[in-house]
């Protein structure tokens, strides 16, 4: 009897610390001790045992889970771990409009294949559509696809 109730105050412990190292790891290992208290309680106690510890520790998971979603974030020390602000921005930002395409311009970077461009004053990452450009090569906007400008070589007159 004491072998389960150890075994279920260390899944108690383990799905506590859950909140502290999230992952799940500690939860699952949480999850096998108690099922492994109710097998035991089951071969040693009998069927009744078994079926009773089961349903305490449904009742110990469902607890825990309560606890961390819904009281724990309005709790001081809840406060700390939780993230109270909403992350603003984007990954792909658009770098330019479609508009630019036909307009000239320079490399400020060397592109292999992909650099630094600048047309009307403005800087832009830039693929060129082909080969090494050096650094204050004239280039030319030839197209614009997924937030790639690529450009081309312009020939100087």
């Amino acid at each position: 009897m004491s072998l389960i109730i150890t075994l279920m105050s260390v899944a108690l412990i383990l799905f506590f610390f859950e909140i502290i190292v999230p992952g799940g790891i500690l939860a699952a290992i949480g999850g096998i001790l108690m099922l492994i208290a109710c097998v035991i309680a089951y071969t040693e106690l009998g069927a009744l045992s078994g079926l009773i510890t089961f349903f305490i520790a449904l009742g110990i998971s469902i607890g825990m889970l309560i606890l961390e979603i819904k009281i724990l974030p309005r709790t001081h020390l809840g406060k700390k771990f939780f993230l109270n602000t909403a992350v603003e921005g984007s990954s792909n930002i658009p770098q330019t409009e479609e508009n630019i395409i036909g307009k000239s311009g320079e490399s400020l970077t060397t592109m292999a294949p992909t650099g630094k461009i600048r047309i009307e004053g403005k800087e832009y990452e830039a693929t060129t559509n082909g080969g090494l450009l050096d650094a204050g090569t004239p280039i030319e906007v030839v197209n614009y696809d997924n937030y790639k400008v690529i450009v081309k070589k312009t020939l100087v007159d």
